[in-house]
């Protein structure tokens, strides 16, 4: 079971859907190095977001051990209303590499998910990597996410 980053977010109503997500990654052994839970309010609409990182001390995204890479970061984000996207940068310049959005819905199935992390870990292009199918909690999760959102 991954540890639970109670103090960031273990209240919000996505944490179970974000942990299946992690430990199907953990199972193929592409755990992240951490992962969070973050509430947010961008442009006035509140919205989940979960992000889970690997670092080069964690593990390398690109598959090798070359130096040159040691300082590269893999990020994943999930957004409750833009899904998920990734964004690779180095921890010189983060501002330089900007996200981008994966075309996997919000409630991905999260074992088919982590399938599809691991060809963006291996640095392979998002067109070619299997996409996941609605998961079958996601009436569930989206049901959470709307009372959250409502209770605002």
């Amino acid at each position: 079971m991954p540890k639970i980053l109670e103090e960031r977010g273990g209240h919000l109503p996505h944490r179970d859907y974000i942990a299946q997500v992690v430990t199907e990654l953990e199972a193929i052994g592409r755990g992240p190095g951490g992962w969070w839970l973050e509430e947010e309010e961008p442009a006035g609409a509140r919205a989940l977001q979960a992000v889970l990182g690997w670092g080069a001390g964690n593990h390398n995204p690109y598959g090798d051990r070359d130096a040159s890479d040691a300082d590269c970061l893999l990020t994943v984000n999930w957004d409750s209303t833009t899904g998920w996207s990734y964004v690779f940068e180095r921890e010189s310049d983060p501002e330089a590499y900007p996200p981008m959005e994966l075309d996997i819905p919000v409630a991905s199935d999260p074992a088919g998910l982590a399938r599809a992390l691991e060809y963006v870990m291996d640095g392979e292009t998002a067109h070619r990597m299997p996409h996941p199918v609605r998961w079958e909690g996601a009436e569930r999760l989206e049901r959470a996410i709307w009372a959250w959102r409502k209770g605002s």
